[in-house]
């Protein structure tokens, strides 16, 4: 929450209600809309954008500028470095992806081929918009307790009901309204109740939600996809002799480490994001043998691993996953 504040929710605000916007249009703001989609891509394809000890404001905030907050992101660098926040990559991302999806929602309205999208800069004009909710501010609540209290009522009954009873529109049709004022707006009225304007809405908003639940889908099938090939794999490797190691190259390297660290349960492994780079991971995995050669020494001791307790995060790479599982030694 606090990496998504500082880079998305601070500058989207600093552009929609900072000084000098207050005359901004909403109906102009589809740029700023198709901005923020892309810059949650961003942080979700490499979250090192925030979680980096380098970290820049000017590629990891929305807008390029400094840090609303930069005493919290320090926190979190902290955090991170002395071990506190194992899963800050893999929350990173999932926060992002989530808030992706919402942006989508929110601002689809706004989307390429849209009515907004095909509207002359004249119509914006004429249609001119606040680009906050300032004035509206309750009128989600009201709507939650109106339809609470009546939960057959539709959003078109609840709009008619908030409407009159705004700059005095109830004294001003009992001032000026005839009989056929009357007559014409019943008139109206049953023709909107009867264009079937709520089922539609409705149905939209349940093929919505059907096809989110799609999305939801899909991403967990290919995460238990991808994990079940990065098992496969650690298993079917190979467990390397000592005077191999010096002669590896990186992605042997973090195999070998990802096979002790998560087969034969060796908790002094770090996680990927933890091991430096090429000589570090040489030094951790020659310790690492070492200990693994110790254990396989000790008579009468197999190790199995349990797949009832599994924690996945994504690793440095952001496309595989790692898988931490307990593990148990039986002796007969």
């Amino acid at each position: 929450m606090t990496l998504y504040s500082l880079a998305v929710t601070f500058p989207y605000l600093r552009m929609v209600r900072g000084p000098g916007v207050e005359e901004t249009n909403i109906l102009n703001l589809a740029p700023l809309h198709v901005q923020v989609r892309d810059h949650c891509h961003a942080v979700i394809d490499n979250p090192d954008l925030l979680i980096a000890e380098d970290a820049s404001f000017k590629i990891a905030t929305m807008d390029g500028e400094e840090w609303e907050d930069t005493e919290a992101l320090l926190a979190v660098h902290k955090l991170q470095s002395l071990g506190q926040l194992p899963h800050l990559r893999t929350a990173t991302v999932a926060f992002f992806e989530g808030a992706l999806i919402t942006w989508i929602r929110f601002s689809a309205e706004f989307a390429p081929g849209g009515v907004i999208d095909q509207l002359s800069a004249t119509e914006r004009e004429l249609a001119w918009m606040p680009s906050t909710n300032d004035l509206n501010e309750g009128a989600l609540g009201a709507y939650r307790v109106y339809m609470r209290n009546k939960p057959s009522s539709t959003l078109l009954n609840y709009n008619a009901h908030a409407v009159i009873r705004k700059n005095d529109t109830l004294t001003f049709m009992d001032t000026v309204y005839t009989e056929e004022d009357y007559a014409y707006a019943r008139k109206v009225a049953r023709k909107w109740d009867a264009d079937g304007r709520e089922r539609k809405r409705r149905a939209a908003q349940a093929a919505f939600e059907k096809k989110l639940a799609e999305m939801r889908r899909e991403k967990a099938e290919e995460a238990q996809r991808k994990l079940q090939e990065r098992q496969t794999r650690l298993q079917n490797a190979q467990i390397a002799q000592l005077e191999q190691v010096d002669s590896f190259t990186v992605a042997l390297l973090d195999e070998q480490l990802d096979k002790l660290r998560e087969i034969f349960k060796d908790d002094q492994v770090p996680l990927k994001s933890h091991r430096g780079k090429k000589a570090a991971k040489i030094t951790l995995l020659k310790a690492a043998l070492q200990r693994h050669s110790a254990r396989e020494s000790i008579p009468d001791a197999t190790y199995y691993p349990q797949e009832d307790n599994i924690a996945e995060c994504w690793t440095q790479d952001g496309d595989e996953l790692e898988r931490e599982m307990e593990f148990e030694t039986e002796c007969p």
